[in-house]
């Protein structure tokens, strides 16, 4: 098989990921405001083991839980992007990052229409951070593979393995 129908097969599979990604985000968004805060306040529990510290810590929860899901939008944006190789990498974050905040404002949009949430410009910062740290793993993961390749070369060149 050639590299450009390789290409294209990697591609189609990142829209796939890509769309039940935009799916899930929906769906967690469409959850009314006792919903969501029931799931968050459910993982905190498990995490701290106390209701006093849960309730605390709930709404830390639900943030963190808005970036790590844009870092996984992010992430996939950015393996999509791959599939293009003549991309420059600084296209592929811009790309990414826009569409990870494009989302989110639509995803903020929406849930100004369920019964007990509310759109807000804040949450698409922290949705786009998340954006952020997810393009931020994939550039270190390069760097640490990058690194290993490296390091392995220079074992085969000295004779190493």
């Amino acid at each position: 098989m050639d590299k450009n129908k390789v290409m294209l097969k990697l591609r189609k599979i990142c829209i796939v990921l890509i769309i039940a990604w935009m799916i899930c985000v929906f769906l967690f968004s469409n959850q009314n405001g006792t919903g969501s805060s029931g799931l968050s306040l459910k993982v905190a529990k498990l995490l701290f083991n106390s209701d006093d510290v849960a309730l605390k810590m709930e709404g830390f929860i639900r943030k963190a839980a808005h970036m790590t899901e844009y870092a996984i939008g992010a992430i996939l944006f950015y393996g999509y992007c791959l599939t293009y190789p003549k991309m420059q990498p600084k296209k592929r974050i811009i790309f990414s990052e826009l569409c990870v905040a494009l989302y989110a404002v639509t995803d903020e949009l929406h849930q100004l229409f369920i019964p007990g949430r509310n759109g807000n410009l804040i949450d698409v910062l922290i949705d786009s951070a998340g954006g952020l740290i997810g393009i931020g793993i994939i550039w270190l993961t390069a760097i640490l593979i990058n690194g290993m390749e490296f390091k392995a070369k220079e074992d085969i060149a000295r004779g190493k393995k």
